[in-house]
């Protein structure tokens, strides 16, 4: 591992593994759940972390930008943000450990995508630095992202074109939560339904199972929830309250709101008591929801034995959901069960995690031809040698 300060630094290192032929693997807060930011045992590697470019945070008050180095954490940009009077809206559970450069690599998604959109869309400026040395720079008072299309190629790349140093941010007005809710429901459908009756006020929509809300209440000393229901969702709107059915929770204050998206945020840490677990990120359709989960889990039931070892959880709007499956054994024929069942209902195996190592064999599913033809152009621009992270694709 090498930890350059600098994007001069960077480029000493990348033009160096390019001559000797050495696969380079980009590491921002290693907060990655698909293996994107580690090597593996099949090929020589440098990993360069990114977490010491650094530089002091630019702000420009003319148009509420900021550039910032890619090993300012997320909470750190957020926080600045709120200095000025504004908002960096992509906010995820591991915001105080992700890097910007790696929710940049990855075009993170997370808990407010309904209101704000992935991270492509705060981001107006990029700088890469390439396997040949040279730096790419797209930052500008001025800066749009259309100097050689650097913005739409970068962000999602997962270090597969070279390694981010800095970016232009776009930050916004800040929305204010009034009210959070945890909602009883029957079904996705249901869930739907209701999450679409705040319009324009939402800010987030957060499906979770109830049983699996309960053993997390158990799990974190926190109160139960009523298990009458087989589903709850979990509600923020910055709008007036909206009728909700009487067995509803609701907070108002900050502190109350809190609490209720620990139910939410400490799913993983949950998931992470279990053994033998696949995750599995998938994004279908809302209108396919309900039907996906069923087919996935009929999938881990047959699996395991046990629906208990089943859990989904996720972005309710943006179709975005967080599949774990425990005590499964040899997962690799379950992944490929699933990858399948994504593909035919018009899903994208990427999600909003990425590809990397642990669905890098699922990298060509769910393309036309021509996408993987200019898939293919691009890398070849920025790294003809491939010795960008080589695993993905």
């Amino acid at each position: 591992m090498v930890r350059p300060r600098n994007s001069t630094e960077v480029g000493i290192v990348l033009s160096e593994a390019q001559k000797h032929a050495i696969a380079v693997i980009p590491q921002g807060g290693n907060t990655g759940l698909v293996g994107g930011s580690v090597g593996n045992d099949s090929f020589q590697h440098i990993i360069v972390s990114t977490r010491l470019l650094r530089d002091p945070i630019e702000f420009d008050a003319a148009t509420n930008q900021l550039t910032v180095s890619a090993g300012w954490m997320l909470s750190e940009v957020q926080k600045f943000a709120e200095t000025k009077g504004l908002e960096y809206p992509v906010d995820i559970a591991a915001r105080d450990s992700a890097t910007i450069g790696g929710t940049i690599a990855t075009n993170a998604g997370g808990i407010h995508v309904i209101a704000h959109g992935m991270t492509r869309a705060q981001v107006v400026g990029v700088e890469i630095v390439v396997p040949d040395g040279r730096v790419l720079h797209d930052i500008s008072p001025i800066a749009q992202g259309f100097v050689h299309g650097l913005c739409d190629d970068v962000v999602g790349s997962e270090g597969t074109l070279g390694i981010i140093t800095k970016a232009q941010l776009q930050l916004q007005q800040p929305r204010t939560a009034q009210w959070t809710a945890i909602v009883p429901t029957d079904s996705l459908d249901q869930a739907v339904k209701l999450s679409l009756k705040l319009g324009s006020d939402v800010l987030a929509s957060e499906i979770m199972q109830t049983q699996t809300a309960l053993h997390v209440a158990q799990h974190a000393g926190k109160q139960a929830i009523s298990a009458e229901y087989s589903w709850l969702v979990l509600l923020e709107s910055d709008g007036p309250l909206i009728h909700l059915p009487d067995d509803s929770l609701v907070a108002f204050s900050a502190h109350d709101r809190r609490e209720l998206w620990s139910y939410r945020e400490r799913h993983t840490e949950y998931i992470a008591t279990k053994k033998n677990v696949l995750k599995f990120d998938a994004r279908v359709p809302v209108s396919a929801l309900e039907t996906f989960v069923s087919e996935v889990r009929q999938i881990a039931t047959h699996t395991t034995g046990n629906a208990k070892d089943f859990v989904v959880f996720g972005h309710l709007l943006d179709g975005n959901l967080h599949l774990a499956i425990s005590n499964t054994g040899d997962p690799a024929e379950l992944q490929d069960e699933i990858a399948a069942l994504i593909i035919s209902h018009n899903g994208s195996i990427r999600a909003e995690h990425g590809i990397g190592q642990a669905k890098s064999r699922y990298v060509d599913q769910g393309f036309t031809s021509a996408e993987l033809v200019e898939r293919a152009k691009r890398r070849d621009r920025f790294d003809p040698n491939r010795i960008m992270n080589p695993s993905i694709g």
